[in-house]
C-alpha cells in the first residue's frame, strides 16, 4: 500500500452515531505548526514519546476520542509540541491507540481506520522517521501501515509501507522529497487497529530553500527587470530565463478555409473544411450557416438555436487563453444564452454564461481566459435559446476567430546567470516573443531547487511621437507600435498650469448629460451585480456604478439587498498640497433617506461622512481630507444604503503658481498591433490650458488584460513660435534656432521641459537678455517661478 486514504481531500470526516455534514480540515488554519526557522538547518525536529497520553493503558485504552471529529485537531496538552491532528485517536497509558471510526462519504457512513499526522511545518532534507508500533487487540498476523509524506498544496509526495505484527517492534523510514514548508507525515493502518509509540523525525540537510519569483517590472521592447524574493541562506541567486513559444502554442480558428455550397452561405455536409479535432453543431435546414459579419467583415459562423455550438479539440498541455470574436447584428433584447463549459482532469465543469443581449451589434471579443482555473484541456460552448421568451426573434450570433492558447513550450536562453541581489536587468531578447524566469538560491554548500516558472507577462510603453496637424481645436496623436500590443487606449488631457497660487478645481461634473428619469420614476441601469462605465452621462470619462439610477441632470443610487450600491469617480493626482483637497456636492435624497449619511471614500480605508438631514431638496455637503494620492479615485454612498442622486460635484485643491493638473478628456480604445494614431476634435483650451496625451498598450494573454505602463505625457502646443500663457508681460521666451532667447524683467528661476515631460533645463535668469542653448529641435514648455508660462517651439 503506497497512499493513504484520509490524505488531503479524502471528502471524508470521522462521526459519533451521525454523518457529518462538512469535509475535515486536516490542516487546521491558526494552529502551531512547525516552522523552518524552529530547527536547525539539521537535526531533531519532532520527538513524541505520547507521555501526556496519560488515559487508558496499553491493554485497554481510554473510551474518549481526543481528536476532533470535525477538525481532527489533537488538543496541544497531550503532545509536546502542538499542531498534531488526526482520526479515532486514543489514549493508552504513556501511548497512542488509533483505532476506526465512523466516516460520511458520498453513499453514507461507512467505518474505516483512524490516522495520526504531524504537525505541518519544514519537511526538507534527508528525513529518517522512526517509531515503533505493535497491532492493538487483533487476531491478525499482521497489517500494513502506510507512512506518507504530504503536503499541504501536493497531496502525498513519497510514501513507505512497514509490515506491524502483535509484538511491538522498532521501525525507521526514510524520505528525500520534503519541502521547506506546508509538509507534514501521517500514519494509517490498512485494516487493523494500532498502538504507535516514540516517533522521532532527523533531518540531513542537503538544499536551501528556492526563492519565490515575483512579477517582472520596467519592461522595453527586448527585455525587462525580473525580480525575486531574498531567502535567508543565499549567498547569490542563479537566474534562468526561457523563451516561450506562444504562437506554436496558439490555435486560431478564422472560417476562412470553410468548404461552402454555391450560395455562399451553407457548410459542405460531406467535406465542412473544419479544423482536425473541432467539432460544430449548426442549422442542419435552410438557415445561413455562415455570415460575412465576422472580424474585420469576414466569414464566420452563424449559431441561433439550442444545441449549436461548438467544442475544442482535447489538447496536450493546460488551456491558458480563449477568445473569440462575437456579434449579435440584430442587439434586440433576448432571455437566451451562450452555456460555457470545461474538461478539468477527468471532470466537466461550468465555465461561466454569456447573455446574446449583451454581445455588441457591431462585433467585440469576448474573452474568458481570466476564468479558467489550472488544469482546463478542453472547452465547449452551446447556444442555450428561451423558447418561452425568444419565439420569432432574430437570435442569429456570428462567431469568429476563436482562439485558444495552451502552456507554452520553454527553451532556456540564459541559464543559471549569477547575480547577488534580488533582481537583475534582462536584454538582448526577442520583441516579438514571450519569456518567463526560474530562480535558484545559492550558498558555498548548497544550491536549491528551482523557484516558480514565472511568466514575464509586461509590455513596453509605447514611444510617443509628436503630433500632427494641430489646429486651435484639433491634433493627431501618434507613437510607435509597442512589440505584442494588440491594441492602445490614448487619453486626451486638459492640461491647466496655475498661473497663482490658489484653489484649482481637479473634478467638476454637473451631470448634465443626464436627460432622462424624475425624481418619483429615476431610471435604472440594471448594473446589479458588475460595475458599469457611466462615460455617456458625464462630462470627464472614468466615472464607473454600481446599481446606478438616472435623474434629470444628476446621476445616483442605492443598495439592492446585499450589493452596495456606489458611485465612483475618475481618479486624479491628489497627492501635491500635502494630500489636502475638498470634496463640495450638491445631492437630492429620496424620501426614505433622511436619516441615513452620504460617505465620501477616499482609497482603501478613509472615509468621512455627512447626514443627509433634508430630503427631496438639494443640499450641500463638504468633505475636506489630507490623505490624497497619486491616481486617487473617490467612491460615494450612503451608509444606509438608501437612494440620493448627486447634482454637482467639485473636487479642488490649493497648489501654487506653476503647477500643472491633468484632467481627462477623453480617450480612444484601437484595437489591432499596429495602430499608431489617434485624431482628437472639438476641443478648446481656455486661458491657462494647453492639450497632452498619454498611450497605453494593452493585450490579452494569459489569463488577463495585460496593461503597460503609461508614458510621460506629450503635451500638444501651438504651432506660433511663442506663446505665452499666463505669464507676466514684463518677460518673453523666444526660440531663433536652437537659441532660446529670455528676456525678463526680474530675476527668475527658469524651468524648461520637453514634450514628453522631461526637464531640460533649470536655470536662475538675472534681469536683462539671457539665452539658452537647446537639445534639438521641437516644443517645448518654459515655466518661472515669477509666473512665466510660454511654450516655444525650436526649428
Amino acid at each position: 500500500m503506497t497512499s493513504l486514504k484520509h490524505i488531503i481531500a479524502a471528502g471524508c470526516i470521522l462521526i459519533a452515531g451521525t454523518m457529518a455534514a462538512q469535509a475535515p480540515m486536516l490542516y487546521p488554519a491558526g494552529k502551531a505548526r512547525i516552522q523552518s526557522s524552529s530547527r536547525a538547518a539539521s537535526g531533531e525536529i519532532i520527538r513524541e514519546d505520547f507521555s501526556r497520553f496519560t488515559a487508558g493503558s496499553e491493554a485497554a485504552p481510554d473510551a474518549a476520542n481526543i481528536a476532533d471529529l470535525r477538525t481532527g485537531v489533537i488538543d496541544a496538552k497531550y503532545t509536546a509540541v502542538p499542531g498534531w491532528t488526526g482520526a479515532a485517536i486514543y489514549q493508552a497509558g504513556g501511548i497512542c491507540a488509533i483505532t476506526t471510526g465512523m466516516y460520511s462519504g458520498e453513499n453514507g457512513p461507512y467505518e474505516d481506520t483512524g490516522f495520526l499526522t504531524s504537525p505541518i511545518g519544514d519537511y526538507s532534507g534527508a528525513l529518517t522517521v522512526t517509531f515503533r508500533a505493535r497491532l492493538l487487540d487483533s487476531a491478525a498476523e499482521a497489517d500494513a501501515m502506510a507512512v506518507m509524506l504530504g503536503s499541504t498544496s501536493a497531496g502525498r509526495l513519497e510514501a513507505s509501507t512497514v509490515s506491524v505484527t502483535p509484538q511491538w517492534q522498532n521501525f525507521s523510514v526514510s524520505f528525500t522529497k520534503g519541502r521547506f514548508e506546508g509538509c507534514l507525515i501521517q500514519w494509517t493502518m490498512l485494516k487493523e487497529k494500532v498502538l504507535i509509540d516514540d516517533i522521532t523525525v532527523t533531518s540531513v540537510q542537503t538544499s536551501i530553500p528556492a526563492p519565490v519569483a515575483t512579477a517582472a517590472t520596467n519592461f522595453t521592447a527586448d527585455g525587462f527587470t525580473a525580480n525575486w524574493e531574498p531567502t535567508d541562506e543565499a549567498e547569490s541567486y542563479l537566474l534562468t530565463v526561457y523563451e516561450r513559444n506562444s504562437a506554436e502554442a496558439t490555435t486560431i480558428v478564422d472560417f476562412e478555409n470553410l468548404n461552402l455550397t454555391a450560395d455562399g452561405s451553407h457548410i459542405d455536409a460531406d467535406k465542412p473544411g473544419f479544423p482536425e479535432g473541432w467539432t460544430f453543431a449548426y442549422a442542419a435546414g435552410t438557415a445561413e450557416h455562415v455570415s460575412d459579419k465576422g472580424a474585420g467583415n469576414s466569414t464566420g459562423i452563424v449559431f441561433d438555436a439550442k444545441g449549436e455550438g461548438f467544442m475544442t479539440p482535447l489538447f496536450d498541455a493546460p488551456i491558458r487563453d480563449f477568445s473569440f470574436f462575437a456579434r449579435y447584428p440584430a442587439g434586440e433584447p433576448c432571455f437566451s444564452k451562450f452555456k460555457f463549459s470545461m474538461l478539468v482532469g477527468n471532470q466537466w465543469q461550468g465555465l461561466g454564461n454569456l447573455d446574446i443581449e449583451r454581445i455588441s451589434p457591431d462585433g467585440e471579443m469576448i474573452n474568458f481566459s481570466s476564468r479558467l482555473p489550472d488544469g482546463v484541456r478542453q472547452i465547449q460552448v452551446m447556444f442555450d435559446e428561451n423558447t418561452a421568451n425568444d419565439a420569432g426573434k432574430d437570435l442569429r450570433v456570428v462567431i469568429d476567430d476563436i482562439t485558444i492558447m495552451t502552456e507554452p513550450g520553454a527553451k532556456a536562453v540564459i541559464t543559471d546567470r549569477r547575480h547577488d541581489s534580488t533582481s537583475a536587468s534582462v536584454t538582448g531578447l526577442d520583441p516579438e516573443r514571450d519569456y518567463s524566469y526560474t530562480v535558484k538560491a545559492a550558498n558555498s554548500q548548497f544550491t536549491s531547487e528551482e523557484s516558480n516558472n514565472l511568466m514575464a507577462t509586461g509590455l513596453a510603453s509605447p514611444k510617443l511621437l509628436l503630433p500632427e496637424e494641430v489646429s486651435a481645436d484639433a491634433y493627431t496623436a501618434r507613437w510607435e507600435p509597442s512589440p505584442k500590443a494588440q491594441g492602445y487606449i490614448v487619453a486626451n488631457y486638459r492640461v491647466y498650469t496655475s498661473p497663482a497660487d490658489g484653489d484649482v478645481t481637479m473634478l467638476y461634473e454637473d451631470f448634465s448629460k443626464v436627460t432622462e428619469g424624475t425624481l418619483d420614476a429615476p431610471a435604472g441601469l440594471y448594473n446589479t451585480f458588475n460595475p458599469l462605465s457611466l462615460d455617456e452621462y458625464t462630462i470627464t470619462p472614468g466615472w464607473y456604478g454600481l446599481c446606478t439610477y438616472l435623474v434629470n441632470g444628476m446621476l445616483g443610487t442605492r443598495s439592492f439587498f446585499t450589493v452596495q450600491g456606489a458611485i465612483q469617480t475618475p481618479a486624479m493626482n491628489l497627492s501635491a498640497a500635502g494630500g489636502r483637497f475638498k470634496v463640495e456636492m450638491t445631492i437630492v435624497a429620496d424620501s426614505d433617506a433622511k436619516e441615513d449619511m452620504v460617505v465620501v471614500q477616499a482609497g482603501a480605508t478613509e472615509f468621512k461622512r455627512m447626514p443627509i438631514g433634508d430630503v427631496m431638496v438639494p443640499v450641500k455637503l463638504v468633505y475636506e481630507f489630507d490623505c490624497g494620492e497619486a491616481g486617487m479615485p473617490l467612491l460615494i454612498y450612503t451608509y444606509q444604503g438608501m437612494p440620493f442622486y448627486i447634482d454637482e460635484i467639485k473636487v479642488t485643491q490649493s497648489l501654487p503658481k506653476g503647477s500643472q493638473t491633468f484632467t481627462e478628456v477623453e480617450n480612444k480604445t484601437l484595437t489591432g498591433k499596429e495602430s499608431s494614431s489617434a485624431r482628437f476634435t472639438g476641443m478648446e483650451a481656455a486661458e491657462n490650458e494647453n492639450f497632452a496625451y498619454r498611450v497605453t498598450a494593452f493585450r490579452n494573454f494569459y489569463g488577463s488584460t495585460i496593461y503597460s505602463a503609461s508614458p510621460e505625457a506629450m503635451h500638444v502646443l501651438s504651432t506660433t513660435g511663442i506663446d505665452t500663457v499666463g505669464g507676466r508681460a514684463a518677460t518673453e521666451a523666444y526660440a531663433e534656432g536652437l537659441t532660446l532667447h529670455i528676456n525678463a524683467a526680474q530675476p527668475e528661476k527658469i524651468e524648461l521641459y520637453g514634450v514628453n515631460g522631461v526637464k531640460v533645463a533649470a536655470v536662475t535668469v538675472p534681469e536683462g537678455h539671457t539665452t539658452i542653448a537647446l537639445p534639438s529641435p521641437g516644443l517645448y514648455l518654459l515655466t518661472g517661478n515669477q509666473g512665466t508660462v510660454a511654450k516655444i517651439i525650436a526649428r
